[in-house]
């Protein structure tokens, strides 16, 4: 959590980086579990669906924003592109620039469907980073990061998600 708040809270990012409701935000942040080098305690693997295309998803609260990788986005309906651009500063300090994204696309994990945005990137091991916007948007829920499992409001109830261990 250290390495997120050190990320939001840079000079980069200052004023802009929390999550932010409008359409264009000036600032982001992703954690290096978007790497996919390692499986970090802080983000829970899923395989699912993206617009009826296999994908491998990870819930990821060091990451500030949604993100699809920029390779399974040629292939969605709905991309878009925004001005002025977002910079997503990645934990490792370095910055790629972002002018594209899915308003509103279907997704599935463990046959939930979901519908949210998400910010176009290169990411080189999974094709939906899940970050702090739909995260903060679906809760509350109950995360256990180290059994790798989510209990989230769906519908008139809860429904409950088990990652992969």
């Amino acid at each position: 959590m250290q390495e997120f708040w050190d990320i939001c809270h840079s000079e980069s990012c200052s004023d802009s980086a929390s999550i932010q409701d409008d359409d264009a935000p000036q600032c982001a942040a992703i954690s290096m579990a978007a790497s996919g080098s390692n499986r970090p305690a802080r983000a829970i693997q899923f395989v699912g669906t993206i617009q009826g295309h296999p994908a491998r998803i990870l819930v990821d609260y060091g990451s500030t924003h949604s993100f699809v990788s920029q390779t399974l986005a040629s292939q969605l309906s709905g991309v878009s592109t925004f001005s002025p651009a977002l910079q997503v500063t990645v934990a490792d300090g370095s910055q790629v620039t972002c002018c594209s994204q899915i308003a509103q696309f279907s997704w599935s994990i463990q046959q939930y469907d979901f519908v949210s945005a998400a910010k176009i990137l290169h990411l080189p091991s999974y094709e939906l980073i899940v970050g702090m916007d739909w995260l903060a948007s679906s809760s509350p829920m109950q995360v256990d990061w180290h059994n790798k499992w989510m209990l989230i409001p769906y519908g008139q109830g809860h429904r409950f998600l088990q990652g992969e261990l």
